[in-house]
């Protein structure tokens, strides 16, 4: 079964800059091995910015957190405060 995680944070920089960088960045998730899908998410009530991955395994999971692209996301979005991460087990699946 799949793996999701959830990563929700604020950040410095203005909105628009945030909304460049997600999209000047999502290209190279395209390329990450075992990521079936990511949402990226904006709280319009707290402004913090999140983002929902759909893994393959908690295997491909751990690997992405190991590479580059993973370790600078706190520099790329000025990351104020404590990143939030959840992770869950997928339990059961409506749709295949």
């Amino acid at each position: 079964m799949p793996i999701i995680q959830t990563t929700k944070f604020k950040s410095n920089l203005p909105e628009a800059e945030v909304t460049r960088l997600l999209k000047e960045r999502s290209a190279r998730f395209k390329e990450v091995p075992g990521l079936i899908q990511k949402y990226y998410l904006r709280d319009s009530q707290t402004g913090e910015i999140g983002a929902v991955y759909v893994w393959e395994s908690e295997a491909a999971m751990l690997a992405f957190r190991q590479t580059e692209l993973a370790q600078s996301m706190g520099d790329a979005y000025q990351i104020v405060g404590d990143k939030r991460v959840e992770i869950y087990e997928v339990t059961n699946i409506l749709r295949d």
